[in-house]
């Protein structure tokens, strides 16, 4: 899964930070992650992101973009630093994580909104 270039996660974008996930058999919480393969803090939060994805799978989908190849993205979602960690529950913008962030903080967060 990823953030597409054109501001969508997964492809269904409605538009106001808003995703449309009814193409989805099983609709789950996303965390798209914006980096850059150039950014040092970006390199060392992957391991803990693909801890949580393999920790919490069936919780939430996790995506990442390069910011660099999609600007659009993220002005949309108004990346101003990072790496940036944002948490879509149905569809909306809940929670945005900015910089180095432990797997304890995420997990929280991802069962905060656990279905």
């Amino acid at each position: 899964m990823e953030i597409n270039e054109g501001g969508t996660v997964d492809g269904n974008e409605t538009g106001n930070g808003r995703y449309d996930g009814t193409h989805h058999s099983n609709e789950q919480n996303r965390f798209g992650g914006f980096l850059g393969s150039w950014c040092e803090p970006c390199r060392m939060i992957a391991p803990v992101l693909d801890q949580l994805a393999s920790e919490m799978k069936g919780e939430a989908v996790y995506c990442q973009k390069n910011v660099d190849e999609n600007p659009i993205s993220s002005f949309k979602y108004q990346v101003q630093s990072i790496p940036t960690l944002k948490l879509f529950v149905n569809g909306w913008d809940v929670q945005t994580f900015v910089g180095l962030q432990p797997l304890q903080s995420l997990k929280a967060a991802t069962m905060q909104y656990a279905n």
